[in-house]
């Protein structure tokens, strides 16, 4: 690949990990007893990345019942909605949009354009 394809994909992926760590504490901050800012991004990276090291079973939750036990310091009494929209920006944004994307193409492609 040429040298400018490896930089940009490099870039966009540190993008991509940079804005959904992001997410969480963009959550939380609207909240009005936010916990700080450090506990909550390294509770953002562990509830999304953690798994790649130390496996869980596919949804036991124990990622999320390990921020709501306090590695994001206090999330208050309202965890539900937050870890819901959480899941919703960082799974359901993107599986909508590449779902929509690619019936499109896949569409274009059937109608031979």
């Amino acid at each position: 690949l040429p040298a400018g394809v490896l930089v940009a994909s490099g870039l966009l992926a540190f993008v991509n990990l940079a804005t959904r760590v992001a997410i969480l504490p963009v959550l939380m901050a609207m909240r009005p007893d936010a916990p700080p800012l450090g506990p909550a991004l390294l509770g953002s990276f562990a509830l999304l990345y953690s798994q790649l090291v130390l496996p869980t079973p596919s949804g036991a939750g124990a990622v999320d019942l390990g921020l709501l036990a306090g590695v994001a310091g206090p999330v208050g009494g309202s965890e539900v909605p937050l870890l819901f929209w959480w899941r919703f920006y960082t799974t359901g944004v993107g599986v909508a949009l590449g779902g929509w994307v690619g019936l499109r193409l896949l569409g274009r492609a059937r109608r031979g354009a």
